[in-house]
């Protein structure tokens, strides 16, 4: 019997065909998510209060070929999340994945809150909706770069066990990127990934990106 060559199987990326997906947060992991995003076939809301890093995000998605909507947003208000929740109902028809990356809170160059209360206030109104739509995806970032405050980070990992423990058996996946002096590229890879079947059976989970263990000594 001769001997033949196996093939490898294909390799096909994510596909959130179909999907349609939130951004919090302006900086520049949350550009590198929303293009990540509207590649693997996601329409994206992006939201934020940085206007000009709104439009650079919407750019991104664009040049991948997905559509996307601006949506200036105060993270820090309870109720502008939720009017920004119904504006991406009403553009899109439902909601299925949000990643929020919302960062120190801050207003006139002053910090007004942290990031895990704005993680809060926006789980609060996306939930309902991804229930309503029957089931979705959240992912948080813990972000933990140098000179940010540990607490936040470790606050956010505990809200994201919480809300995953409070939603299993609903269909609804709850993660954090647990983040440190990475690249907005690594973290994307990261949310994507979460975001998409592949991770069907993690949720409550920190995923480290971009951390760096201290070598022993």
């Amino acid at each position: 019997m001769s001997a033949t060559a196996a093939k490898p199987l294909p390799v096909r990326g994510p596909d959130l065909a179909g999907k349609v997906a939130m951004v919090l947060g302006s900086g520049r992991d949350s550009t590198a998510t929303a293009s990540a995003l509207a590649s693997a076939g996601a329409a994206v809301a992006v939201a934020g209060a940085d206007e000009s890093a709104m439009r650079r995000a919407v750019r991104a998605v664009r040049g991948a070929g997905g559509r996307a909507l601006p949506i200036p947003t105060d993270v820090g208000e309870p109720r502008a999340l939720e009017l920004l929740v119904d504006a991406t109902v009403e553009a899109f028809g439902r909601l299925d994945v949000a990643v929020n990356s919302p960062g120190p809170v801050r207003r006139a160059g002053q910090l007004a809150g942290s990031g895990c209360r704005a993680v809060y206030l926006a789980m609060e109104y996306e939930l309902p909706a991804m229930l309503r739509a029957g089931g979705g995806v959240v992912v948080n970032s813990a972000l933990a770069p140098p000179g940010s405050r540990a607490e936040d980070a470790e606050c956010v990992m505990g809200l994201t066990r919480a809300a995953a423990l409070d939603h299993a058996g609903r269909d609804v996946r709850i993660n954090a990127v647990a983040y440190g002096p990475g690249t907005p590229e690594e973290f994307a890879a990261a949310a994507l990934w979460l975001c998409s079947e592949r991770a069907a059976q993690v949720t409550g989970a920190a995923v480290p990106v971009g951390l760096r263990l201290a070598a022993a000594t």
